[in-house]
């Protein structure tokens, strides 16, 4: 297979040229001459050193925009691949450009973009240039944490036993280290009086119950 590519050689979708359609009419002449694209490489390991050879990644590459002047959601690429039992991974056929790449793996590891971050606006950026493989894209995914409690109700005990279960929300705010804001992390709606927040990268959280 070969890099996708836009009519007529646009960076994205943004700058291609609009092909306009007629009724009855036939249109030629939109002709793409395809390449190879380039290979990004690199090796995932993880905090706690279990191995995560053989294992299925989701990979987000998240392609700049230069209609928009951003690295922009609706041009990235939702990818999946295989880890090598060593490790390793490549990523094969991407066109050339500037880039951001993020792993997720199912289970107990959290999402990281290259660059040793969760989050995408800090990312390290990536250039992927014509016939020049690229590697070293190496990444440590995180184990998550839990936390966990009890809501209770100072008249009737625990939660569970009033008529309007469930209609408590334990939300957690992470604070951003940059600016020290505290933003949305995870929520939870117990039923029973007791919740789990799980998928918490580290930090420091604080807890409202409302």
């Amino acid at each position: 297979q070969c890099a996708s590519e836009l009519w007529d050689t646009a960076h994205d979708r943004y700058a291609a040229k609009h092909v306009k359609v007629v009724a009855g009419k036939s249109i030629g002449g939109i002709d793409a001459a395809m390449s190879d694209g380039n290979s990004v490489s690199g090796t995932i390991s993880t905090s706690d050193g279990d191995e995560i050879g053989g294992q299925t990644i989701d990979l987000w590459v998240y392609r700049y925009s230069e209609e928009r002047q951003r690295f922009d959601s609706s041009t990235h690429l939702a990818l999946r691949t295989s880890v090598n039992p060593d490790g390793s991974f490549e990523i094969a056929r991407l066109p050339e450009g500037r880039y951001k790449v993020g792993f997720n793996t199912t289970g107990k590891y959290l999402s990281r973009y290259f660059g040793d971050t969760d989050d995408a606006e800090s990312a390290k950026e990536i250039l992927v240039r014509e016939g020049q493989p690229l590697t070293g894209i190496d990444v440590k995914l995180l184990k998550s944490a839990t936390v966990s409690g009890t809501v209770s109700t100072p008249v009737d005990g625990p939660i569970y036993e009033l008529d309007y279960q469930g209609s408590f929300d334990v939300v957690a705010f992470r604070q951003d280290p940059d600016t020290s804001e505290f933003e949305l992390a995870g929520v939870a709606r117990p039923e029973t009086g007791d919740f789990t927040i799980s998928d918490l990268s580290p930090g420091t959280y604080r807890f409202e119950f409302r």
